[in-house]
């Protein structure tokens, strides 16, 4: 860590790689609010938008996923039992 930050290592720092550790592993915005102790999700978002960037693509990309199962999976996600779709 203290190649990737340099000398000398301050409790910000540390709290600054907190947050983006957990931005990166695509965690809530509202959950790193308040684990931050941000007095609103906007503070956080100010602070730490520019390390969401990406985040897009990936969120695009599992959405794409969704569209590209089998019409069986599909069922499943809107409740529709496996007689149901095995009937049709």
């Amino acid at each position: 860590m203290r190649a990737s930050v340099g000398e000398p290592l301050r409790f910000h720092d540390l709290r600054h790689t907190h947050a983006a550790m957990l931005i990166a592993q695509g965690e809530h915005p509202k959950v790193i609010q308040l684990r931050l102790g941000h007095s609103s999700i906007q503070v956080t978002l100010d602070t730490y938008g520019h390390l969401f960037e990406g985040l897009d693509q990936a969120a695009a990309e599992r959405l794409d996923a969704t569209f590209a199962r089998t019409p069986a999976d599909s069922s499943r996600t809107l409740g529709v039992s496996k007689a149901e779709t095995l009937s049709r």
